[in-house]
């Protein structure tokens, strides 16, 4: 299904129409020509807001305007403009039913702000998406367009390439991945622009510094500063608007003449179904020691995965979570000092 179409406010007769129907995807952000024509009416006007709600098995096939599956109720809040004769705001919130959600509010002849936010159906309701467009309402045909953002409630981020050589200056392509509260991977515009920071300074500066779009890429340069063999890599902290910080993506500066490093057997990237395990193995020349997990772990942490130590080297991971399309990452560290690390990618499906 295309998923770029023109949400339509008509007015006639007393009655004013906001169609929305989306399928999770998106059109355009610019709001059509918004004709005034006749006298407006004194009394309020009927808009009806209608939206559909994808399938969950076509989450992964939205484009740049987001409604997330797990939408389950629709709050719509109409504010009248500077010199709209109004009582009030006016506001309604309706539940969803199958994969439509319909509600009708008033609106007084003049601009207005129509708030479109949809929640999911947990108590209390979290934030999914939402939507705001001011419009001039008058008699005859009026139209603008509606663009949903989604909110992000966890963030991951993976760096290609994902080590630097210490002393020689390079940069690293950073994307941003971020689901909704219900598990939903976001696409498009976010309700709010990601901030990202990195630790420790000194090192490695991003841009931009912020995401405002799943299409968006940061690139972290890094100055070539020096860094020795007990340096243990650069944090990327992401936290979005809404002040709920996802897990941390990183980068790592390789000091010369250090450990050859540790090997993940049979690969450091790994796809798991859930409930599904891979059992993988631990090697690291001239060492002998057992290996463990650094902490923080953005996966068994987040609860994507679940991980057993069978021995010293060797770990049974487990995929735990089924809305999680992003991979996340396991660092595994040695007991030598310094500490020499490597990382494992893990993908749920």
């Amino acid at each position: 299904m295309k998923n770029a179409q023109r949400h339509t406010l008509f007015t006639g007769a007393g009655l004013l129409s906001l169609a929305l129907a989306a399928c999770g995807g998106g059109g355009g952000t610019t709001p059509a020509t918004v004709p005034t024509r006749l006298t407006a009416p004194t009394q309020p006007q009927s808009v009806v807001v209608s939206i559909s709600i994808p399938s969950r098995s076509s989450a992964a096939k939205r484009a740049p305007q987001y409604i997330s599956p797990g939408t389950a109720t629709m709050q719509v809040a109409v504010s009248p403009g500077p010199g709209v004769v109004a009582p009030s705001p006016s506001s309604t919130t309706v539940p969803c039913s199958g994969s439509t959600c319909t509600a009708t509010v008033g609106a007084y002849p003049g601009q207005n702000t129509f708030t479109v936010n949809l929640y999911d159906g947990n108590s209390p309701a979290t934030l999914l998406s939402t939507a705001t467009h001011t419009a001039t309402i008058a008699a005859g045909m009026n139209a603008i367009n509606l663009s949903f953002g989604g909110v992000p409630a966890s963030v991951t981020l993976t760096a290609s390439p994902a080590n630097f050589t210490s002393g020689t200056a390079g940069s690293s392509t950073l994307t941003v991945s971020a689901v909704d509260a219900d598990g939903y991977l976001i696409s498009g515009t976010y309700a709010s622009p990601i901030p990202l920071t990195v630790t420790p300074t000194g090192y490695v500066t991003l841009s931009p510094t912020s995401v405002a779009s799943s299409t968006q890429t940061v690139t972290a340069t890094y100055n070539g500063a020096p860094v020795t063999c007990s340096f243990t890599g650069l944090s990327i902290g992401a936290t979005n608007g809404f002040g709920i910080t996802g897990p941390a993506g990183g980068l790592m500066i390789n000091a010369s003449g250090c450990s050859a490093g540790i090997t993940i057997s049979p690969s450091s990237s790994i796809t798991l179904a859930v409930g599904s395990t891979q059992t993988v193995t631990l090697s690291e020349s001239g060492y002998t020691g057992s290996f463990s997990i650094q902490q923080p772990d953005a996966c068994t942490g987040a609860g994507y995965v679940t991980v057993t130590q069978i021995n010293g080297t060797t770990f049974n991971i487990q995929g735990a979570a089924p809305t999680v399309p992003t991979p996340c990452a396991i660092v595994f560290q040695d007991a030598s000092s310094p500490v020499n690390s490597s990382t494992l990618t893990v993908s749920v499906q």
